[in-house]
């Protein structure tokens, strides 16, 4: 959890772009976001603030619509699902191994 939060929700950039894109369209979610990212980078701004700050996202989301988008929690993708299945395949070598 410590890592994840090392970038206050810039690695969830791809979901908020994707949330974007159902209402932009993909190319001009993908402009808007990679701007966004680089504003982070460059001049060293929190994410969020940055965001919350572009009156088009504003207009599109509320504050706690983004806060949740930006936070690891909200977009694990598909990690539980690969999670499970790692643990079945180590159990099933595990279980290989002492019989």
């Amino acid at each position: 959890l410590k890592n994840a939060g090392l970038n206050r929700g810039l690695d969830n950039s791809e979901y908020v772009m994707m949330n974007v894109a159902a209402k932009l369209g993909k190319d001009k979610a993908h402009e808007r976001m990679y701007d966004k990212a680089m504003k982070v980078e460059l001049e060293g701004k929190d994410y969020y603030t940055v965001l919350t700050e572009d009156e088009v996202l504003a207009a599109m989301f509320t504050p706690e619509e983004l806060k949740r988008m930006i936070d690891p929690a909200s977009y694990t993708g598909i990690c539980g699902v690969l999670a499970k299945e790692m643990a079945g395949k180590a159990r099933d070598k595990a279980a290989a191994m002492t019989s």
